[in-house]
């Protein structure tokens, strides 16, 4: 890419499954606003309401800046993001859970993080921050929880972000929303060894979930 940024304009979903440098060039499509180059200290930028999928083991050395719709997969990003207020994270792919690796990460008030809980804490969405969990602007730190592919247990406590240094946040700035399906769920926050943690109290037995679990 080129040493400027580049926007990633998406109204729908648009998945990258190379892996991304500060030289690359023609083997990422050249629609929706990316345009390929020779540089250095790349960077993206991710506007418009759709969702774009990083798979890759992406090198470039600037920022991704998600201001808006969804930055989601099972990739890793070298260089720092920051979540602005009002899009979201989301780790994994659509249907499955899975890992997603960033850089220093700052998380800005009235970003969402959008993670799935299954049975256990290996069937659930992980972010691994190699570097600091950033605090940006004030507002709301909310999480929001999605069906996995079998239903939360009551006492398992999911790691849901792991960061050298989570020091910029205490368990009481975050709160959650859930799908539906998990509208009677209930739990706390904690953080333990620079990771945020969420241990569930509470979990309706009724619920419907993906797989045949119920």
């Amino acid at each position: 890419m080129s040493g400027v940024p580049t926007t990633f304009d998406i109204e729908d979903t648009y998945t990258i499954a190379d892996d991304i440098g500060d030289d690359s060039v023609s083997s990422v499509r050249t629609d929706q606003g990316y345009t390929p180059g020779n540089g250095t200290g790349a960077a993206v930028s991710k506007t418009g309401a759709g969702t774009l999928i990083f798979n890759g083991f992406n090198t470039y050395a600037g920022a991704t800046t998600v201001s808006a719709g969804t930055l989601s997969g099972v990739g890793s990003l070298a260089g720092p993001v920051t979540l602005g207020n009002g899009a979201t994270i989301a780790p994994g792919n659509q249907d499955s859970v899975g890992i997603f690796n960033t850089g220093a990460f700052t998380w800005n008030g009235g970003g969402t993080m959008n993670f799935r809980l299954g049975a256990t804490g290996a069937r659930s969405d992980l972010l691994l921050v190699s570097r600091s969990l950033l605090k940006g602007t004030a507002g709301t730190y909310r999480f929001h929880f999605g069906i996995g592919n079998s239903p939360p247990v009551v006492g398992t406590a999911y790691t849901l972000i792991h960061a050298s240094n989570a020091s910029a946040f205490a368990p009481g700035n975050f709160s959650f929303i859930s799908d539906s399906s998990y509208q009677n769920l209930t739990g706390t926050f904690s953080i333990v060894s620079n990771a945020v943690v969420f241990t569930v109290t509470g979990v309706a037995s009724d619920v419907i979930f993906r797989d045949g679990y119920q």
